[in-house]
């Protein structure tokens, strides 16, 4: 569900952001669509640093759908109010290049595309 999805949103030194599906290159399938809703809060001790993957949401707690973000940095301010459920495992060098890309405002001046989605457990 997430391959083809932007990174919309980067606060240098904060986070970076995907995962909203309107961004996506194609539109969700009927089954990816019955998928989509949104998910209670699951808070946990996980610190936000660097490499974090975390849910995104707006100010209600249990707003959180299919956006997430990871890391850049220490967000202390986020722990225990974001439910984080991941590490990056490989790959910091390219969450630390997209951190760095130009922005306007928090939108990426150029598309940064998610083109495959792994997720192990």
């Amino acid at each position: 569900m997430y391959d083809g999805t932007t990174f919309h949103r980067v606060v240098h030194g904060f986070v970076i952001q995907t995962g909203m599906v309107s961004t996506r290159s194609a539109p969700l399938t009927q089954k990816q669509q019955a998928y989509v809703h949104t998910l209670q809060p699951e808070f946990n001790d996980i610190a936000h640093v660097a490499g974090t993957v975390s849910m995104a949401r707006l100010d209600d707690p249990a707003s959180a759908s299919t956006s997430f973000f990871i890391c850049t940095g220490l967000a202390p301010s986020l722990d225990g109010k974001y439910s984080a459920f991941g590490s990056v495992v490989s790959g910091q060098d390219v969450v630390s290049a997209i951190d760095q890309v130009a922005v306007d405002g928090d939108a990426p001046r150029e598309r940064i595309q998610l083109r495959h989605v792994r997720i192990e457990k």
